[in-house]
């Protein structure tokens, strides 16, 4: 809702109907200070061969603990890893199907499109036992070109002994000319806790030219 707070300094009456032009700025505006504060800071170093490396943010890069994003725009023809942090979760891609491995918990779903660059993200929250009453848990989205394929869910904490562990971007033993992964996105939240942030939005990030 929109108030004029000169003709109405008490917030009582909103502006029906709201302007449009107004309204599709401040609405604008929420979404770049949300895409903002909730993207993890991180360094991502790409190699020749479209693979590379990330780091920065041990703790918010690595899931675990809260809410967790990651994405990544993969190539038509790219097969093989896509991202993977030693001992924590990785991610892969053979045929069409991706598939994402957190612990115990794997997920699986099938690219529909030919479009030349394909949008990959994984998106849930992670609980830990930080009280005796407190059962930890994650649950986990695997989403496809902006649609959810597969979720999951387990009673568990998902097992990190070291988070500053690298995340390795694609395949840096891959000699073929596949095409370049764009660089990594993670945030601090997940694709369905805002509308400023949809799985929608968050493909077209990841692939702006699809």
């Amino acid at each position: 809702m929109i108030f004029d707070l000169e003709l109405d300094p008490t917030s009582a009456l909103p502006v029906v109907p709201p302007p449009p032009l107004q309204l599709t700025q401040m609405t604008d505006n929420y979404r770049a200070w949300y895409t903002d504060v909730h993207t993890v800071k991180t360094n991502f170093v790409a190699n020749t061969n479209g693979s590379g490396v990330l780091t920065g943010t041990d703790f918010l890069r690595t899931p675990g603990f809260g809410w967790y994003t990651f994405g990544i725009g993969v190539p038509h023809a790219y097969e093989g890893p896509i991202a993977a942090q030693a001992g924590v979760w990785t991610m892969s891609r053979t045929g069409n199907t991706v598939t994402a491995q957190f612990g115990d918990l794997i997920l699986h779903g099938d690219i529909q499109n030919s479009n030349t660059c394909h949008s990959i993200a994984v998106s849930g929250s992670f609980t830990a036992q930080v009280q005796s009453n407190v059962v930890p848990s994650f649950k986990l989205a695997l989403y496809i070109d902006g649609v959810a394929v597969q979720s999951g869910e387990l009673q568990a904490v998902l097992q990190v002994d070291d988070p500053t562990v690298e995340t390795i971007i694609g395949d840096p033993l891959n000699v073929a000319n596949t095409g370049v992964l764009s660089p990594p996105i993670i945030m601090n939240t997940t694709l369905t806790s805002s509308p400023a942030s949809t799985p929608q939005s968050f493909s077209a990030r990841l692939c702006p030219s699809s």
